[in-house]
């Protein structure tokens, strides 16, 4: 069959999880003595091929690269430049594409003799009675509208690829060059935050020596596992300072809603909450659960309770801690 026009075939992938394909063998009878031919990759839209393609489908081979023969027994690989991903249990399709008719490559005809058995005796003489797969081969004059052959079916081999779990594999990643303004973002006002590779570890009891100053190392007789004191915090209680009352809020009694510590290290909170007139009613605000490692005047939030969830700008700071653990 020419292809002047570009042709396409389309096929199904049955695997749930999908496949990586690699290359794909065509088989072309007669070919251009100059022009290439290019192949790409696309999902099937409404039940013909897409405009859009898929990365790192697209091939192109020039005339001295593509093999022919009048049996349709020699193949020409097409090789992806790396395996192009196809999502399982979807239809997918290859299309040809070249500005030569001198390009013709072998079909499937339901009713005719498969042309590798063409030359045998009649006893040996293949006849195609079923269409190949569940594709269907299509024709198109400007790439965009598509017509369905439903007897004719592009003859090709699609390969994929097999990987190797039992082994661990090594991924290399690298930066490109800053070429201008195309690939350079420029950042806001201090962007990135980084931590230090240490831990904070708590204290196994409430400490109360008056003599323990920041910056003191600790040491575990036992294991000789040493830490810097580096600060403390306890578990709150009573009332919270209230510092905005929020807005848009729904209006009901809340009880042990979790805290978000907008500040500090502490966590585990809970609080009791009043809201009338969409805000937090003074003095509405008291610990239920009084978590641990908060200091006073750390800053807490609630996400939007209720069954609505609206709300926001609540915040609250601690008025009150007790049994203060020392962290190294």
């Amino acid at each position: 069959m020419e292809i002047k026009t570009p042709l396409a075939q389309s096929f199904y992938v049955s695997s749930e999880a999908g496949i990586f394909a690699t290359s794909i063998d065509l088989y072309f009878y007669t070919k251009d003595p100059s022009q290439s031919i290019t192949i790409q990759l696309r999902p099937l839209e409404m039940g013909v091929p897409s405009t859009i393609v898929y990365p790192d489908s697209e091939v192109t081979l020039y005339p001295s690269q593509v093999n022919t023969s009048e049996t349709s027994a020699v193949p020409t690989t097409f090789t992806f430049p790396s395996p192009v991903y196809l999502t399982g249990k979807t239809y997918h399709s290859v299309v040809l594409i070249c500005n030569s008719a001198e390009y013709k490559v072998w079909v499937s005809r339901v009713g005719e003799i498969d042309a590798e058995n063409y030359s045998s005796t009649n006893s040996r003489k293949v006849l195609v009675s079923t269409q190949p797969n569940s594709g269907s081969l299509f024709l198109s004059q400007s790439g965009s509208t598509w017509t369905a052959n439903q007897y004719d079916d592009l003859k090709y081999t699609l390969y994929k690829a097999n990987f190797n779990t039992s082994e661990e594999g090594t991924i290399n990643f690298y930066n490109s060059d800053l070429d201008g303004i195309s690939n350079t973002i420029k950042l806001l006002e201090n962007p990135l935050e980084f931590n230090s590779r240490q831990i904070r570890v708590g204290l196994s009891k409430t400490v109360t020596d008056s003599n323990l100053k920041f910056g003191n190392t600790v040491i575990q007789s036992i294991t000789n596992a040493t830490g810097d004191f580096v600060g403390y915090g306890g578990s709150a209680f009573g009332n919270l300072k209230l510092i905005d009352d929020g807005e848009a809020y729904e209006n009901g009694y809340y009880s042990n809603i979790p805290l978000i510590s907008l500040t500090g290290s502490g966590k585990n909170a809970t609080v009791n909450l009043t809201i009338g007139n969409g805000v937090v009613v003074s003095s509405g605000a008291t610990i239920s659960s009084g978590g641990v490692g908060y200091k006073v005047g750390d800053l807490l939030t609630i996400n939007p309770p209720g069954t609505n969830k609206l709300g926001r700008n609540i915040k609250l700071s601690v008025s009150n801690i007790a049994g203060h653990t020392y962290c190294v």
